[in-house]
């Protein structure tokens, strides 16, 4: 594991004690509908300077939950957009899906969606 991937391990980690501590909540490994639940609240407080983040802890936490899982690989850790995830052939960015679910809401796709999609992705290759 290098640098990089050891940061988003330990952003991962971030979220768990986020949901916990913030929220009373467990998201454990894969509780996406709490997690979904506990971003829709953060989207609406009113301190919005955690939005980046609760995107990079939560992106991680997702992501993480994608390599245990579904055999995914981030790929383009060092370089200056957000760190993507390759899932079954398919690249995405879990870290911008949980960013837009806090900014724009209405253009998201939900963590438990994206879930099943990345699921989808693994199962077809």
């Amino acid at each position: 594991m290098d640098f990089a991937e050891g940061q988003l391990a330990e952003l991962s980690l971030a979220a768990v004690a986020h949901a916990r501590f913030a929220h009373g909540c467990e998201i454990g490994e894969s509780n996406f509908a709490i997690a979904d639940q506990i971003l829709n609240k953060e989207r609406l407080a009113p301190d919005r300077s955690s939005v980046e983040t609760l995107a990079a802890c939560y992106g991680a936490w997702i992501g993480s939950w994608a390599n245990n899982q579904l055999d995914a690989s981030w790929t383009g850790l060092h370089e200056s957009q957000s760190p993507r995830l390759e899932v079954g052939g398919v690249i995405c960015s879990p870290i911008d899906a949980v960013r837009r679910l806090l900014t724009s809401p209405e253009s998201a796709v939900p963590l438990a969606s994206l879930a099943l999609a990345m699921r989808s992705w693994s199962d077809e290759a």
